[in-house]
């Protein structure tokens, strides 16, 4: 995400990360595709954290219940 915001693309993270001896988990090289599916996977990552973290506010309404 550090290479992302500074402006690279994903085909230069790849290659990157390739010139540096990484391997993706499966032990391939890494690709644009395999950057953007990681940077994707990342982003909801952090939405959802950021769903968990928040606080629900219960908002009771005036309710009449007649039998």
């Amino acid at each position: 995400m550090h290479l992302k915001s500074e402006g690279m693309g994903n085909r230069k993270i790849a290659k990157h990360f390739n010139g540096m001896g990484h391997k993706t988990h499966t032990g391939k090289v890494f690709t644009h595709n395999s950057i953007q599916f990681i940077i994707k996977r990342n982003q909801e990552r952090m939405k959802n954290l950021e769903m968990i973290n928040q606080e629900e506010k219960l908002v009771y309404g005036k309710i009449k219940v007649n039998f």
